[in-house]
């Protein structure tokens, strides 16, 4: 799994929510659904690395997946 793709995904629905354009929302939002799911599902799968460089590959999809899903709450990214 790749952090600069979810990291994406929440810039596209951020974007799209600023532009105000129901159909981008609403595609937006259901690209974030599945990479959201994609990446919930990879972090399930996944065991947490010990060694650093793994663990900050972990770290980094795991908080760009918490952004993502309060965005899609409706909350503000951190």
């Amino acid at each position: 799994m790749n952090a600069k793709g979810i990291i994406n995904s929440t810039r596209r629905l951020l974007g799209a929510k600023q532009l105000g354009s129901s159909a981008l929302i609403a595609k937006a939002e259901l690209d974030g659904r599945n990479t959201l799911a994609q990446a919930q599902l990879w972090l399930e799968r996944t065991e947490r690395p010990t060694d650093e460089t793994e663990l900050n590959h972990y770290r980094m999809v795991s908080d760009a997946t918490e952004s993502l899903k309060r965005v899609l709450k409706g909350e503000k990214p951190c």
